[in-house]
């Protein structure tokens, strides 16, 4: 059986090259991510990549964990008037 951390890990570089690759086409600049993943199912390390540096992270974060506790709608960009 695979070890589902090492599995992600070894993805996760490739994969932020195609996310940064593919925002930035969309917003025609450079757009800072980062994508979380974690098993739903099983207990496993929480990973992350990221195409900024981890402080831009944490406080990017931080503003949306506090936007979700003020009660922020969860309604995407392109639907909102």
């Amino acid at each position: 059986m695979k070890n589902p951390d090492q599995a992600i890990s070894k993805i996760l570089q490739p994969l932020a090259k195609d996310i940064a690759n593919c925002l930035e086409e969309a917003a025609e600049q450079k757009i800072g991510f980062s994508l979380v993943v974690f098993p739903i199912t099983e207990q496993a390390n929480m990973q992350y990549v990221s195409n900024c540096k981890r402080i831009e992270v944490v406080d990017a974060l931080q503003s949306l964990i506090d936007g979700w506790r003020q009660g922020m709608p969860d309604i995407p960009a392109h639907k909102r008037q």
